[in-house]
């Protein structure tokens, strides 16, 4: 056996205190496996977490913030396809502005001044309103 199957053995041994835990300890040991993996288990004290997580029924393989920037995504791609109109009259006047100037010049801290007063009128993303400001004429 190999260093780190043996280091998996010794962390997770002292959770499988039940005949059912037992049966399934190598479907514990594979999902640890697969939280080191994903890159959020790497010490002991988070195998740990990870072995008990699963051994309670809350099985996540994904890591953390993959839903939270999935929907995120959506929601982009949902204002993207249908901009207001309001938004969009606020971005032109904001290329109107000197910073808009400064930031076409080459100082790219500029754009926090363009896309500040935007965000919070219209709570939209910093990304979405930059997208837009690059492409729109």
């Amino acid at each position: 056996m190999s260093l780190d199957v043996m280091r998996l053995a010794g962390v997770i041994m002292p959770l499988l205190k039940t005949p059912q835990h037992w049966d399934i300890r190598h479907d514990v040991a594979w999902y640890v496996s697969r939280c080191e993996m994903a890159g959020f288990c790497n010490t002991d004290d988070m195998r740990r977490l990870c072995a008990e997580r699963f051994l309670q029924g809350k099985r996540k393989v994904s890591p953390p913030g993959t839903a939270r920037r999935k929907k995120q995504a959506r929601e982009t791609r949902k204002m993207l396809s249908n901009i207001p109109q309001e938004l969009l009259a606020a971005i032109k006047q904001a290329k109107q502005t000197p910073a808009w100037d400064q930031y076409q010049g080459g100082n790219n801290k500029a754009i926090n001044a363009v896309i500040g007063p935007i965000i919070k009128q219209f709570r939209a993303p910093f990304d979405v309103i930059k997208s837009i400001l690059e492409n729109q004429p």
